[in-house]
């Protein structure tokens, strides 16, 4: 639309998951690696400022402990690490933090080193927006004010 100089009337995300079937490719080919990257390279800025827009208000509302905060904040916090300090690698300051989990997706220091963000990781560029959705809406959920 943006070739033909057309403005668009909105945007529409959606998911598709079949638990009979396996969505997953068996092989990415170097178009569909590409494409990951693009979309990778495309969400998870505006994934990281979302974060740091409340980071403040986590830390006022739930105290300096991340490790105290509740569990989808904190997984969101290390994500957010993950992505912005590490090139989407596992790395855990405290290498005695308790794991944390989102779903089915649990980190711990022993996971060190693994790539969580990226092509062949745990999280896709659909993954990013759906945890990014579940984080604002749990924001809202408790109270935080928009920016």
């Amino acid at each position: 639309m943006a070739v033909k100089n057309i403005q668009p009337d909105g945007v529409v995300i959606g998911f598709k998951y079949d638990p009979n079937k396996n969505n997953i490719p068996p092989h990415y080919g170097p178009i569909s690696i590409g494409l990951i990257n693009i979309e990778l390279g495309l969400i998870t800025p505006i994934f990281v400022d979302l974060f740091e827009q409340h980071r403040l208000w986590l830390r006022t509302r739930y105290g300096g402990d991340a490790n105290a905060w509740p569990s989808l904040f904190n997984f969101a916090r290390l994500i957010r690490n993950f992505i912005s300090h590490h090139r989407g690698h596992i790395h855990f300051d405290n290498k005695n933090a308790p794991p944390v989990s989102w779903h089915h997706v649990v980190y711990s220091p022993k996971d060190e080193g693994k790539l969580a963000v990226g092509h062949g990781a745990d999280f896709l560029p659909a993954d990013i927006i759906i945890l990014l959705v579940e984080f604002s809406q749990e924001l809202d959920r408790v109270g935080c004010p928009f920016p």
